[in-house]
């Protein structure tokens, strides 16, 4: 691993702001597990034992566009089993889905979710509902929150498109959870600069309750959402203040909630994500100003008492 750790060290600074949220899914089993924080979702890891990884810079996925498109952006990464499953932005065509036939993605299947407009798809998060992918994101043209909710393993042809919330400029930054199939939901509201959250009561989002957590300053930005049992927690980027913010919900509905400062020391706390460890809070983030990649590490579960580190 000595070769690992010192590639992880050297290349951090330069993808620590672009990682993805969700490559935590990796088997756990694998020492490619320590590389979840680092390495861009889009690209595909190869590795059948701790000892061998490759395929870092893999070939497109995706052969049956254009192209004249870009594909990959705002992009989300789930495993159904091994078998990797992306949604992800197709510049000025809309939502996309390429779902694994393997492990090594050397079969895959393309699906075009919502192409209502060429600004569709941004800010994706996907979560699998007994493996058929759900999908939160951005609608850009209409400036709204919208959800997917696949009826089949590859999205194609049985979905349903949802609006979540279309009130104002709504949508960015997504994050997504699912709480026994009822989509919840973090987002960031443009045009209020707050920080919501969106409660599903049932699979297709017919009723639902919409929170605005945190409205002090320009705050929610880099959201990244987790469920401690039932009760969201929620960590993000107050622009204002440049900090590390947590919101922790009380309850499944967020009726009541508590927002902690996690780190302000300069400018910190972009590009967000966030794992439970026994309930207690583990964030990865970026120091801007000093262009590392930061861990907070909770001892309790009231978030009182945590401990930043800097991988310089």
């Amino acid at each position: 691993m000595f070769a690992y750790k010192h590639y992880i060290r050297t290349y951090a600074r330069k993808v620590s702001k672009y990682k993805s949220n969700l490559l935590q899914n990796i088997n756990k089993t694998s020492s490619l597990k320590s590389l979840s924080s680092l390495v861009i979702s889009t690209f595909i890891i190869k590795s059948s034992n701790a000892q061998m990884c490759k395929g870092f810079f893999s070939n497109p996925l995706n052969t049956n566009l254009k192209s004249s498109y870009m594909n990959g952006e705002y992009n989300s990464l789930k495993l159904n089993g091994n078998n990797p499953i992306m949604s992800y932005y197709i510049d000025f065509r809309g939502l996309g889905l390429t779902v694994c036939q393997d492990p090594y993605c050397n079969i895959s299947n393309y699906t075009e979710v919502d192409v209502t407009h060429f600004w569709t798809g941004q800010w994706t998060s996907l979560q699998l509902n007994e493996g058929n992918p759900v999908i939160s994101y951005y609608e850009g043209f209409n400036e709204e929150l919208r959800l997917a909710i696949c009826e089949d393993p590859y999205c194609n042809p049985s979905k349903s498109i949802i609006t979540v919330d279309y009130n104002d400029d709504v949508g960015l930054y997504t994050s997504l959870q699912l709480n026994d199939g009822n989509a919840i939901i973090s987002y960031y509201d443009k045009t209020n600069m707050d920080l919501k959250i969106a409660i599903c009561d049932n699979k297709f989002c017919a009723s639902k309750s919409l929170v605005r957590l945190d409205h002090i300053g320009n705050v929610g930005l880099y959201t990244s959402l987790q469920l401690d049992g039932q009760n969201p927690i929620i960590s993000y980027y107050d622009m204002t203040n440049r900090d590390l913010k947590l919101a922790i919900c009380n309850d499944p509905l967020c009726d009541s909630w508590n927002i902690t400062r996690i780190d302000h020391i300069e400018d910190v706390g972009t590009f967000t994500s966030l794992q439970l460890n026994g309930g207690n809070a583990v964030i990865s983030y970026y120091d801007e100003s000093n262009g590392d990649l930061k861990l907070a590490i909770c001892h309790n579960k009231y978030w009182r008492r945590c401990k930043s580190l800097a991988y310089l």
